[in-house]
């Protein structure tokens, strides 16, 4: 894998801030919001920490936009984007499941599920990068964004339609 080498030489080592793009700028901005939603949630504030998390996953959206308009996507800004789509998507998805888990432990497993699985698919896409049919193309797994999705949808379903309440 290309940049995977372990020890690089010190004339290899550059100022991390001097390697980020306008896009990896606004990736960073995702990231604070983001942050925002997990303090909310864990404030007992689901509702807005929902509506913040979305303003994260607008900034996720920004990035990628911008970096293709500009021309400035590398294999770095995918690498950030990809260590704050853990935050905004997987880490939020994992807190807002534990706000309607039925007990603690459930929410123990299927949050770190949650994490696991989509770090791990993200790892994934930063390796091989996006498949191909030759007309289009696509990515490998269930992305991150779907993953969250599943858990909002649960969120209002219960909701809306309490299953305990009979």
């Amino acid at each position: 894998l290309e940049g995977t080498d372990r020890f690089l030489e010190p004339t290899d080592r550059t100022n991390v801030l001097s390697q980020l793009s306008g896009a990896d700028y606004i990736s960073l901005g995702a990231l604070f919001v983001a942050w925002g939603s997990v303090l909310l949630f864990l404030q007992g504030e689901p509702n807005l920490a929902i509506l913040v998390m979305f303003g994260a996953f607008l900034l996720d959206k920004a990035d990628g936009w911008y970096a293709r308009r500009t021309d400035v996507s590398s294999p770095f800004g995918r690498r950030v984007d990809s260590f704050i789509d853990v935050f905004a998507y997987l880490v939020t998805a994992a807190l807002l499941y534990r706000t309607f888990s039925p007990h603690s432990l459930v929410a123990l497993l299927v949050g770190f599920l949650i994490i696991a699985f989509g770090g791990l698919r993200l790892i994934r896409h930063n390796a091989e990068g996006f498949g191909s049919d030759g007309n289009a193309s696509y990515y490998h797994g269930t992305t991150v964004v779907h993953t969250n999705l599943v858990v909002v949808a649960n969120y209002f379903l219960i909701q809306f339609i309490n299953p305990w309440s009979g």
